[in-house]
């Protein structure tokens, strides 16, 4: 009889698990032995689900191999395409092919109940396979679930220790400060006696100063720039007097701000008065307090010695004499620096002390004073000492022409514009050669000092001693700026 395979083992005769199963099979005409075709084959059969033959198997978690149905049957050496032409050669002619039949389909009956008994025993020997591979997985995971519980219990058991450690301290602190705050409490018990007169102390101060308060007045600008008292500071007392009376309202807070107001900031806010009385629009509190603060600058002293001294200073006064007087008073209140001051100071120079001063920064401008003051004085000094030089040729000058009116008579007069004419081309001729004189002398010399007055020499004379070529170089070239400086003067008055 021929052998055939099932997964790898030998089953002698009968059907593979992908041959067709039909417990019906005697019941059907059979043709495969007269036509000699092979009976048709099905696909491979799942084992989670029973066969078609009725027999119930184990469901397992994977599926049977595909098998493989042999080529051919053979028979004492002859091939036959199926095992029905095999079966029918080896029986004896004298058997009837209907018993023939029924002895195939038995055979087939009991080799699928033999099939599916190996099948069943070689799933279950599957399943109890994988069961035992699943179960070494999940030991293993167990066991290494394990090795981490027991490591994390045995730091856990080391946290609780410490935890325990630390709660019995802060235990004993508990009590330590229990004591420290019971010993404290006993303390404060004991200044509460000594807080009930303070708070009588407080109400009574608290009554007084809210009756100041109350009192809260702005005056007119203080005079001098060094009061303690000032618009900031009575502003901030205000505030604090409209919050601590729960004044929010703009119009509640501009009609008591104005209510507090006397002196020259009254007048100035006079219309919002006008305005509270009438029932008018008064705005808002930040247009007030601009305002206001805009009126106590303009009653400043120090803002109207600024505007005085500007009115001031934009006149162009004849004499330095002249300029001196009020500046003086206005400068110290303006605020102004020295540098401005200066400025202002040089705006009103006359055409002498221009010249003067054009000399003493080309020689040596440390010479010239950097503070307001001094250098008020010093302009001062050159023009008294102008003014000096005028009056003493001019005295000069009367009585020589006296003398030369009453030798010539009446009858030598010259003509005046002729006179004129000839004068201003001379002086031309000489202020232009007096100019190029005073620049010579600039180059040549290396230092300078003040000009002539007596303030000025002194400082000269202090600064000029550093060397003996250089101090009688420095005296020839200051005596030669001297004399040529009297001598223009006295040009200028004659012409």
């Amino acid at each position: 009889m021929s052998q055939y395979n099932l997964g790898g083992v030998a089953f002698p005769g009968g059907h593979t698990a992908s041959e067709p199963s039909d417990p019906w099979r005697s019941h059907a005409t059979s043709t495969s032995s007269e036509a000699g075709s092979a009976a048709p084959v099905e696909e491979p059969h799942d084992s989670s689900t029973p066969k078609a033959s009725g027999v119930v198997r184990n469901p397992s978690p994977t599926t049977l191999p595909e098998f493989t149905t042999p080529q051919t049957w053979e028979w004492q050496g002859i091939p036959y395409a199926t095992i029905e032409e095999a079966a029918d050669a080896a029986t004896p002619n004298t058997i009837p092919r209907d018993v023939k039949e029924w002895t195939m389909n038995v055979m087939d009956e009991r080799h699928e109940c033999t099939v599916a008994s190996l099948e069943e025993e070689i799933l279950a020997h599957i399943h109890v396979k994988i069961i035992a591979v699943k179960t070494r997985d999940q030991l293993k995971v167990a066991r290494a679930k394990i090795s981490t519980l027991s490591a994390d219990n045995e730091r856990l058991i080391k946290s609780n220790n410490s935890l325990i450690a630390e709660a019995q301290a802060i235990r004993k602190d508990f009590e330590d400060y229990k004591n420290e705050v019971k010993g404290q409490m006993d303390a404060l018990y004991g200044n509460m006696v000594t807080l009930k007169e303070a708070q009588e102390m407080t109400t009574t101060y608290i009554v007084g100063l809210e009756s100041r308060l109350n009192n809260t007045i702005i005056n007119a600008p203080p005079q001098g720039r060094k009061s303690s008292e000032n618009f900031e500071t009575w502003f901030t007392n205000l505030l604090i007097w409209l919050n601590y009376n729960h004044f929010t309202n703009d119009k509640d807070k501009i009609r008591q701000a104005n209510a507090h107001l006397e002196g020259g900031a009254a007048l100035y806010m006079k219309e919002y008065a006008i305005k509270l009385t009438s029932g008018q629009d008064i705005g808002t509190w930040a247009e007030y307090t601009r305002k206001l603060e805009m009126a106590y600058k303009m009653l400043d002293s120090k803002c109207t010695a600024q505007s005085l001294l500007d009115a001031h200073c934009t006149i162009h006064h004849k004499t330095m004499i002249t300029f001196a007087e009020n500046f003086r008073a206005y400068a110290p209140e303006s605020g102004y620096s020295d540098e401005d001051l200066i400025v202002k100071i040089r705006e009103q120079w006359s055409a002498h002390i221009q010249m003067v001063m054009s000399v003493m920064e080309t020689l040596d401008p440390s010479k010239i004073p950097t503070t307001w003051m001094d250098y008020l004085e010093f302009c001062l000094e050159i023009e008294i000492k102008h003014l000096q030089q005028i009056s003493s040729n001019k005295s000069t000058g009367q009585t020589a022409t006296t003398k030369q009116g009453q030798g010539k008579g009446k009858g030598k007069a010259m003509n005046v514009r002729q006179v004129e004419e000839e004068s201003s081309a001379e002086s031309s001729a000489q202020i232009v050669a007096l100019e190029q004189a005073i620049a010579a002398l600039r180059g040549m010399s290396t230092t300078s000092t003040t000009p002539p007055s007596s303030k000025g020499k002194a400082k000269a004379h202090g600064a000029d001693t550093e060397s003996t070529i250089l101090a009688s170089t420095v005296k020839d070239t200051n005596a030669r700026i001297v004399e040529l400086d009297e001598f223009s003067e006295d040009f200028q008055y004659e012409v």
